[in-house]
């Protein structure tokens, strides 16, 4: 018999934590360069990538989505975004899981000339439409971080990861961890 690692708030916690400080450890020699995003911008990007379940009967999916940022100063920005993960499972009878994402978030860049780390948590509303039919929505939170590199003052290219704590649909869990790469235009 096969020991499965399981996924548990304690243990996603953690892999989040480890995310931050990596976050911070990348940032500490740029500190005190001069930054990107500009104080009072608004940025819009999109992005796709990969969903990984917590929940033992779902298969790795992916996931795509759009996102808006309104940054209150060079440190400190405002992200809305939407994006719709979808996921295979092992549930008999086949079936799908898939959930649209509409998340608020608070983003932290930490500075950097070209590369900008950055930490982002918040909350947001999940529907949810398990294999089993039908949908429910589900209050959830998120945590994690990335990375954006700059190819010039206006265009930014992204990566990040995002952890997902959101209650389910048919005994079955909703969590997962979503990492993404993507482009970002700043105005």
């Amino acid at each position: 018999m096969i020991n499965r690692f399981r996924w548990t708030a304690a243990s996603a916690l953690l892999a989040a934590a480890v995310v931050l400080v990596l976050a911070l450890v990348l940032a500490s020699g740029a500190a005190f360069a001069a930054s990107f995003p500009e104080e009072k911008g608004i940025s819009v990007g999109a992005f796709g990538g990969a969903a990984f379940p917590f929940e033992g009967s779902y298969k790795t999916g992916f996931l795509v989505g759009v996102s808006g940022d309104y940054n209150f100063s060079k440190s400190l920005a405002g992200r809305a975004s939407f994006s719709w993960a979808h996921l295979g499972t092992t549930v008999d009878g086949g079936g799908n899981f898939a959930a649209g994402q509409f998340l608020a978030s608070a983003v932290w860049n930490f500075g950097g000339e070209r590369l900008v780390p950055f930490a982002a948590a918040g909350a947001g509303f999940y529907s949810i439409s398990p294999p089993e039919g039908g949908s429910a929505g589900r209050l959830g939170l998120h945590a994690g971080g990335g990375v954006e590199y700059f190819l010039d003052r206006r265009t930014a290219i992204s990566g990040q990861g995002l952890f997902h704590f959101v209650n389910g649909v048919s005994n079955r869990g909703g969590s997962s961890f979503q990492a993404a790469v993507g482009i970002r235009y700043y105005f």
